[in-house]
């Protein structure tokens, strides 16, 4: 399967400068990876716009590996349906439970969201929500990755979420994936319901 990707820039905007040198470390050890473009790009989608003192902790390598774990969550994902992980990871990161999701962008995801979390004490240690641009094939499999949007058929705006709380036992963290999904899926409804009203008053 060829898949293809937008140009990935040796130079980009950030408002951190220690958070550019970070993301270009973290770009060089996703380079040695399998998936050498792909996991580049993605990684620095995924980092530019994080708090520096959230990555600092980690090396690039544990950075990239992070990357490359979460590009394999999103390669295959049908629209239309929320894909959410939680998972309970050893080694740098033995001290969260690292949460995924991943759906059609849309409004309030993240308010829902951050709302459940809050509303449980969640701890929180890490917040990403990059909004990338995607284009599936009928099995809902990544043929391409972008920056931007483009006229490329079947692109689209995926929202992905990825979040590190205060380690949680796994049974908790995977009653806490359901509730996620029951909540994706409600926004869904209610966004679908809210368009619908727009449409019927215009």
């Amino acid at each position: 399967r060829r898949i293809v990707f937008g140009p990935l820039q040796g130079e980009f905007m950030t408002a951190d400068a220690a958070v550019a040198s970070i993301v270009e470390d973290v770009i060089k050890e996703a380079r040695k990876s399998k998936r050498r473009a792909e996991v580049a790009l993605f990684s620095r989608l995924l980092f530019t716009a994080a708090v520096s003192e959230d990555l600092a902790p980690y090396s690039s390598r544990d950075l990239a590996q992070l990357a490359e774990d979460s590009f394999n969550f999103l390669f295959a994902r049908r629209p239309g349906r929320p894909k959410i992980r939680s998972s309970n990871p050893e080694g740098a990161f033995a001290q969260v439970t690292i949460v995924e999701l991943a759906n059609d962008d849309m409004p309030f995801l993240v308010d829902s969201v951050l709302g459940l979390l809050n509303e449980r004490g969640y701890d929180i240690r890490l917040l990403l929500h990059p909004v990338i641009h995607v284009s599936r094939d009928g099995e809902g499999k990544l043929v391409r990755l972008e920056e931007k949007s483009s006229a490329a058929a079947h692109s689209m705006r995926e929202s992905f979420m990825h979040i590190h709380l205060a380690r949680l036992s796994d049974a908790e963290a995977q009653a806490l994936a359901t509730k996620l999904e029951q909540i994706l899926n409600d926004v869904r409804t209610a966004v679908l319901d809210w368009r619908a009203m727009q449409e019927r008053l215009r």
